[in-house]
């Protein structure tokens, strides 16, 4: 068993990311929030379901439970930002290489990289899953009052363009189908 890593800092990470809040809820006037640990769970939960026999599953809860770890340092930029994507890209990968430095963790980096740039199958798998638990947490959070149903009429069309893999666009396609037009 490898404890290289001082459990403080594990500790402090994982507080940090569970005490963030997803700001795109936020800036919607959401009643309700789910923070960055709730949402990187989403996305892992949704890999664990349905992930294709010809990826690399460990790689892609990897990804999933690291995707948005660069936040606690750079914080949750959204696309209503005034943040140029070059900006946002910096900010994110030299707060992605702090956390895997101090967590003495070249790999998370690794990771980040990957999933940022998208090249590997597991990479877009992933990259699609966390636009579809984004559409789902919309849902719920309409269902459960928080957030006016306008708001479906934005999320789904920015996933639907966005989404790359036949298997999650079919996932949002039955999400989608009969809810809100």
């Amino acid at each position: 068993m490898d404890i290289t890593t001082d459990p403080e800092q594990v500790y402090e990470v994982i507080g940090k990311l569970k005490a963030l809040k997803r700001r795109g809820w936020i800036q919607r006037g959401c009643r309700q929030t789910e923070s960055d640990a709730e949402h990187s769970w989403g996305v892992a939960f949704l890999v664990m379901m349905y992930t294709p026999f010809d990826l690399n599953k460990l790689k892609c809860l990897q990804m999933a439970l690291i995707h948005d770890l660069c936040e606690i340092y750079a914080g949750d930029v959204t696309p209503h930002d005034a943040i140029s994507p070059h900006e946002k890209t910096e900010k994110e990968t030299a707060a992605v290489s702090r956390l895997a430095q101090d967590l003495s963790q070249e790999t998370l980096k690794d990771l980040y990289l990957e999933f940022e740039e998208g090249k590997t199958p597991e990479a877009v798998f992933v990259k699609d899953l966390d636009k579809l638990d984004m559409v789902i947490q919309c849902r719920f959070f309409i269902d459960q009052g928080y957030l006016p149903k306008e708001a479906w009429n934005e999320f789904v069309p920015y996933s639907q363009k966005r989404i790359r893999t036949p298997l999650v666009q079919e996932l949002l396609n039955r999400i989608s189908q009969g809810y809100f037009k």
